[in-house]
């Protein structure tokens, strides 16, 4: 008798510390969502910096001076930041289809 009260009690403080857990530390369905979706947001944003990237190298040829300079400056980082996205989306997607198998 006095084992099952015992058990009732400890079952009742597991269930209230799990209520007094931090909306951060409960597991939610929407993290989930998120981790997945990421690696694709940037890879898409990888994708589209290195078209920007691709643009603007083709405009260099129509200005000059230190707008010239700029340009060269922000295709070339544009590009690696692109390019950046474009592998990091790829591999964290890789991994999360890896995960779930």
């Amino acid at each position: 008798m006095e084992e099952q009260q015992k058990e009732e009690l400890e079952e009742t403080v597991r269930t209230e510390e799990d209520e007094m857990m931090e909306p951060e530390e409960q597991p939610t369905d929407n993290s989930a969502w998120k981790n997945k979706a990421r690696p694709a947001i940037y890879a898409m944003a990888g994708f589209y910096l290195a078209y920007l990237s691709y643009q603007m190298f083709k405009q260099i040829s129509v200005t000059s001076g230190s707008e010239q300079t700029m340009m060269i400056v922000f295709s070339i980082l544009f590009a690696v930041i692109g390019v950046g996205g474009i592998l990091f989306g790829l591999m964290a997607g890789y991994k999360n289809t890896k995960d779930r198998k």
